[in-house]
């Protein structure tokens, strides 16, 4: 079995180098106001990880038919979600969640840059079939630009 490659933003991949993990994540919007009290705090540190491969914006990831990488920043610095044009799919990871409704993942780094990262991945998703995101059930990507 080949192990898998680490492929991360460069902006990310400083922080797992020095095995930092956690971000200023601050609740977004009334579902992040409720689940607050849930919120899990990740450790501090970590053991520092090697990425192999640092990717950006408009990238192609040579695998499943060819991803192509769109940076969605807010959630996290170095976020990034994945469209699949082949298979007619987009993985939005916590750029959206569908958690008492299609939205902002309920934490973010930057709400603001969150909202424009959305905005963009649902121009990018535009005429695709299916949108997995991070959190909740998938939907139609048309779905992401309500």
């Amino acid at each position: 079995m080949v192990p898998a490659g680490i492929y991360m933003h460069r902006d990310d991949a400083a922080l797992v180098r020095e095995g930092r993990c956690r971000r200023p994540m601050r609740p977004s919007g009334a579902r992040g106001r409720l689940l607050s009290p849930m919120l899990v705090r990740a450790p501090a540190q970590i053991e520092p990880v090697e990425v192999d491969h640092e990717i950006a914006h408009g990238d192609e990831l040579p695998f499943a038919g060819g991803l192509r990488v769109v940076h969605t920043p807010g959630h996290a610095a170095g976020h990034v979600s994945l469209v699949a044009p082949r298979s007619r799919v987009v993985f939005t990871a916590d750029t959206a969640a569908n958690v008492l409704g299609i939205g902002l993942s309920p934490f973010n780094e930057d709400e603001t840059l969150a909202r424009e990262s959305l905005r963009r991945l649902a121009e990018a998703a535009r005429g695709l079939e299916v949108a997995c995101l991070g959190h909740g059930p998938a939907v139609d990507p048309a779905r992401l630009a309500a």
